[in-house]
């Protein structure tokens, strides 16, 4: 299975025979803060006070959730049926399912409350998401545009329904920790404790710029992977690429917490069978670590947010919310494990 197959059923096993939380609220940053680091992220807030931290920049996410007003009618929604959306496959590209049937109200879209947004009833609906909106941008109803405009279009909805449902298992994630009494260690450094030193091979996946010198400065090679071709190419004291083959070469491995929303950490680690330490770091880096742990990864790093209010209302105005939250390093060996089923 999946990483976001077994991580939804991880959180149902881990809530079963108890009360599930319901959305609160979606809390995101301004759209002008997005080119800057404050404004890479949204948060979904639970009624019990859990927050769920996910990078929002997919596609054009963040502007749809602004558009939609109310995060695509999820307020109020509960908790675990929203998480189930990050598993719910991509359709739309013929058949039933996920993404609607481009404007035909199918798949759940339904009453969904997708309404009459200048563009049809293309509704999230499958994969027990219920009535979760798409928030459709004007893309239209989908035969105007042709084949390839409507394929862009539930793209784009899978990537927004992606981001909610992972903010969503984060923050259930977070329900489960709180209700263990677990809170993760703090951080040492920023990179997870990799410890880079001359005669390793350092993957990078994702181009973390800021930490470029912890790992070159140290003496070890450096082979960062990325999705964007306009990065690769050779640098001083490292090279990037786009093949992540490359990863079986390296003996560590310091990736981007985005691969869990993106979905390719399955493939990513596929490549890392040969590698002695694989930390995954980032703030949206905060689901249950089992499903991560039980495919090699060492040590998961995110943000664990302590006061809630004050993250909030950072968020919100596009400002740095680090004050508001620390760092964490969980490595197998601090983490309790899922308590049993009751």
């Amino acid at each position: 299975m999946s990483f976001a197959t077994d991580l939804v059923t991880a959180l149902e096993r881990a809530t079963a025979g108890q009360p599930i939380p319901r959305v609160r609220a979606l809390h995101l940053p301004p759209a002008e803060a997005a080119a800057s680091k404050s404004g890479e992220f949204c948060a979904l807030e639970l009624d019990d006070g859990a927050l769920g931290i996910s990078y929002v920049l997919l596609d054009d996410t963040l502007q749809r959730l602004i558009d939609s007003g109310d995060g695509g009618g999820i307020v109020g929604m509960d908790a675990l049926e929203l998480a189930r959306a990050f598993a719910a496959p991509l359709a739309g590209a013929g058949g039933r399912g996920g993404a609607g049937d481009g404007g035909t109200g199918d798949g759940g879209a339904g009453d969904g409350g997708a309404g009459d947004r200048g563009a049809g009833d293309r509704g999230a609906g499958d994969g027990g998401v219920g009535n979760l909106r798409t928030a459709d941008a004007g893309a239209g109803n989908a035969g105007a545009g042709g084949a390839g405009a409507r394929m862009a279009d539930v793209a784009a909805a899978h990537a927004l329904r992606r981001t909610l449902g992972f903010a969503a298992c984060n923050a259930l994630s977070r329900t489960v920790m709180d209700r263990m009494g677990f809170a993760p260690p703090r951080a040492t450094d920023s990179i997870g404790g990799i410890a880079p030193q001359a005669g390793d091979h350092v993957g990078m996946v994702g181009l973390f710029s800021p930490l470029l010198k912890q790992v070159t400065a140290a003496g070890a090679r450096l082979t960062v992977i990325e999705l964007n071709p306009d990065y690769a190419g050779h640098y001083d004291g490292y090279r990037v690429t786009l093949d992540a083959a490359e990863l079986e070469a390296c003996n560590k491995v310091l990736s981007t917490s985005t691969i869990l929303l993106n979905q390719t950490v399955d493939a990513m680690l596929a490549h890392c069978r040969r590698a002695e330490r694989i930390v995954l770091i980032g703030p949206s880096a905060g689901c249950l670590p089992d499903p991560l742990f039980a495919r090699g990864v060492t040590v998961v790093g995110g943000s664990w947010v302590t006061d809630r209010a004050g993250f909030i209302d950072a968020l919100r105005r596009g400002d740095s919310w680090s004050a508001f939250a620390y760092k964490f390093a969980l490595a197998a060996a601090d983490w309790p494990g899922l308590p049993a089923a009751r």
